[in-house]
């Protein structure tokens, strides 16, 4: 960029931060609707070519028919999550049913996404204006990059599935702000796009060189999946770590009715379950259920390579918040949703990707090909690798993942054998402290109950397993669901991660062979409080210093089931 351009680019970027601002001073004064169930629909007007909500039926006449429909229940206070589900009309275009879509929810969950921003983006460019000019010049070229593509490559499923993501995040914004027309991509990069990138800004936050001081959201996670092959079963679990702000969470079902290739058939994952929060079009935890039989999940792995970020281009890669979207849409098999999502991969979200196929759970172990269940893929800047981890997991007995890459190489070339060097066994992939506790304790997995009280786990004060060269010599943070905010204060520790902090296990979710058939889980909002005490923001530090919008003060929810109403 030219000086004039980039004095033009931040031009725009503090306008825009500062009428937003002010719109969300006026909305989070203005009166709330408190409506416990809320409904609506989309219509088309095809004389008029625009699109417009209704809470009763649409009229269905030729110049007028239904596009989609929603649903919102806002549980919050009473049980941790609200509930979105979104269904759409196969006989409506796929650009109609995503514009819809996208629409709906902003409409429907307005008053929470106005939250969730002032916890977790309405400060992120204050003092970071130079990066900040640097990340919108990169989400702006992005952007241009995938229209081009779009355009050139109008009948491949992929970027079919690319073009829809962005016409639903369009109408996220329409159906927030009011502004509802017909589909289109005409996002801004420093719009609700910021929501989508939790996930890949802490890669490019490295690249381009956010301020070290400035605080960062950063996503940890633990994860476990269980075979259990005399009953059929098999256990499939995740818990986010992450910061507390970010603990206003909604769970969503996605049935969208995409047809491929503008024919008849419908994508595989037509449908989709996950844990999520608003104004976000992904998961971001990683947790999926489709329709495909497919469940996905992933933790986090750090990259010290800095060279590696050179990989990570704007005008040639997608990230990994739509390649997510995308692979979960047109997959119908574990090892196709990773040749999806390594397409154009941009390296941002340094994960350990887990995908099982349901489908493929066998029935008689004699006849079993130790194949095609379970694909473990790891993913960093220039580089990824898949694998078929099946016979790992059913000759092991279970399959953990606790943000250390599994594959030798990524393992080196991410640095986290140099970590190794100067931190000892905590970075390392078979003698970290949760490795050695999920090895301890997997086998007493043989329920959901068992599966969550391990899921749960964190007895800093008394496991050995838990024990650091710290003062005092124990850390919240080694344990299945990290409890940071109980940390000594004024405690010693080698690096920050073991310290106190507001971060930690804010969820669990969980589901088996006959949860998934329905895209159902089980889930618990919240820090883990069975054998520590509950978090309450009332209680910490952080009452006054940390935005917390719309949530409970106390969090001790017990485990829910939801059961969509539009399955």
């Amino acid at each position: 960029l030219s000086n004039s351009s980039t004095s033009s680019s931040a031009s725009m970027v503090a306008t825009w931060v500062g009428l937003v601002l002010i719109f969300f001073h006026i909305a989070l004064n203005a009166k709330v609707d408190c409506e416990r169930v809320k409904e609506l629909r989309a219509c088309w007007r095809s004389d008029l070519n625009y699109l417009y909500l209704t809470d009763t039926k649409c009229p269905e006449t030729v110049l007028s028919n239904e596009v989609a429909r929603a649903r919102f229940e806002e549980a919050t206070h009473s049980v941790g999550w609200s509930f979105l589900e979104i269904e759409t009309r196969k006989y409506a275009s796929n650009e109609q049913q995503a514009y819809a879509a996208g629409v709906l929810e902003g409409k429907l969950t307005q008053s929470l996404i106005l939250k969730h921003w002032k916890n977790t983006i309405a400060g992120y460019c204050y003092t970071a204006g130079p990066y900040c000019d640097a990340l919108y010049a990169y989400l702006d070229e992005n952007l241009k990059f995938m229209r081009r593509q779009i355009a050139l490559y109008p009948g491949d499923p992929f970027w079919v599935q690319v073009n829809l993501m962005l016409i639903q995040l369009a109408g996220l914004e329409d159906g927030y702000y009011g502004t509802i027309t017909a589909p289109h991509v005409d996002i801004r990069p420093f719009g609700f796009l910021l929501f989508q990138l939790f996930g890949d800004l802490a890669d490019l936050e490295a690249k381009l060189k956010r301020p070290e001081h400035l605080p960062k959201l950063r996503f940890g996670c633990s994860a476990l999946i269980v075979p259990i092959p005399e009953k059929q079963e098999l256990f499939f679990s995740h818990v986010t770590w992450t910061g507390y702000q970010t603990m206003l969470r909604i769970q969503k079902l996605y049935k969208f009715t995409y047809h491929l290739n503008r024919g008849y058939s419908l994508v595989p994952g037509y449908g989709i379950s996950m844990s999520s929060y608003p104004g976000v079009l992904l998961s971001i935890d990683d947790f999926y259920i489709t329709t495909a039989g497919i469940a996905v999940t992933e933790t986090t792995f750090s990259n010290g390579n800095k060279s590696s970020y050179d990989y990570i281009d704007s005008k040639s890669t997608v990230l990994s918040w739509i390649r997510v979207m995308v692979a979960n849409r047109l997959a119908h098999s574990a090892k196709h949703w990773t040749m999806i999502y390594s397409k154009l991969h941009s390296g941002t979200y340094t994960n350990q990707w887990m995908i099982v196929d349901y489908n493929n759970i066998p029935s008689d172990m004699k006849t079993f090909s130790y194949t095609d269940v379970l694909y473990v893929m790891e993913e960093m800047p220039g580089y990824f690798e898949a694998k078929d981890m099946t016979s790992v997991l059913y000759t092991q007995g279970y399959w953990p993942s606790y943000n250390i890459p599994y594959f030798p190489t990524i393992f080196n070339i991410t640095g986290t054998a140099d970590e190794v060097k100067l931190y000892g066994d905590w970075f390392t992939y078979d003698k970290h402290p949760r490795a050695l506790i999920f090895k301890r304790d997997w086998h007493n997995v043989v329920d959901l109950e068992s599966l969550l009280r391990l899921m749960r786990y964190n007895d800093f004060k008394k496991d050995p397993l838990s024990a650091c060269n710290c003062t005092p010599p124990y850390s919240a943070e080694n344990a299945i669901s990290a409890r940071n905010d109980l940390n000594d204060k004024n405690g010693i520790y080698p690096f920050k991660a073991l310290g106190f902090r507001s971060h930690g296990g804010t969820d669990v979710k969980a589901t088996n062979v006959e949860m998934a058939l329905r895209l159902q889980f089980v889930a618990i909002s919240g820090p883990t409080y069975d054998t520590q005490p509950p978090f309450q923001w009332s209680k910490t530090e952080w009452q006054n210093k940390i935005s917390h919008f719309g949530h409970p003060d106390l969090f001790a929810f017990p485990p829910v089931t939801h059961k969509w109403k539009f399955i």
